[in-house]
């Protein structure tokens, strides 16, 4: 963990043979593998400094996989706008090192359609899929990751003391670069309270917008709020509103 950085001094001074062995065995342990904990959490959607929208994010057990949940829906005004009602489903399995996606569905939870899905076959190396009525094959190589299951690389990062990753994400019906990095520690004003938080920044390829990520310092994978910057545009913030931890 960050904690980990901070150890009190000691007046032993090992050997250079046994700092070596403890450098061997080191690596030869497996990294741990972050634990999982279901939740399902609420948030608000600002724009401009105006409530335009609501969201919700779960996390839970599928079976012998996990998915995320994403949902997004307009409010007040903006819902005269438009009533789609975008959502996003990921299923995945965690491993030590890595996840392994197993399928992404974009549909509109306003009418149930599918407008994008993604199925994704490790044994064969390729995913296929499926969007705006197209169908496509691409080439899996190397871990690849999506938006929501960088939440799980982010906390990762931390367990690991690690400060930026180049990963491959799966955005929009192709496998585009992108990096995660972390800017350490901040505090983050929810609703008049401060929260202490590990800030994360995002680059993607061939995105416009960069991404800011504070995320819960007791629960890592949990986002206390995401801010999206548009080129030229004022940023989009989602903000927590409440989360409810399952057992």
């Amino acid at each position: 963990m960050i904690s980990n950085l901070y150890r009190r001094r000691s007046s032993f001074r090992p050997s250079v043979a046994l700092l070596a062995m403890a450098l061997l065995l080191a690596l030869a342990l497996p990294a741990r593998a972050v634990d999982l904990r279901a939740y399902n959490a609420t948030y608000r959607l600002y724009k401009g400094g105006m409530h335009v929208g609501n969201s919700s994010i779960e996390l839970a057990r599928n079976g012998d996989y996990w998915h995320w949940r994403m949902g997004v829906r307009a409010r007040g005004f903006y819902s005269l706008f438009t009533r789609k009602q975008p959502l996003v489903e990921t299923l995945f399995a965690p491993g030590e090192d890595s996840i392994r996606l197993h399928r992404i569905t974009v549909s509109d939870a306003g009418n149930g359609k599918s407008s994008e899905s993604a199925s994704f076959d490790w044994s064969n190396g390729e995913v296929e899929v499926h969007r705006k009525g197209k169908r496509r094959t691409l080439p899996l190589e190397g871990g690849v990751y999506d938006q929501q299951t960088l939440h799980w690389l982010a906390a990762t990062m931390l367990e690991r003391e690690q400060k930026s990753l180049s990963v491959t994400l799966y955005r929009k019906g192709k496998l585009v670069d992108s990096i995660l990095s972390y800017r350490g520690r901040g505090i983050v004003a929810i609703d008049g309270e401060e929260h202490d938080s590990h800030i994360f920044t995002q680059w993607t390829q061939r995105s416009s917008s960069r991404l800011r990520l504070y995320y819960d310092v007791d629960n890592p994978m949990l986002p206390l709020r995401v801010e999206r910057q548009e080129s030229g545009d004022t940023p989009a913030i989602l903000q927590l509103e409440s989360v409810d931890w399952q057992l």
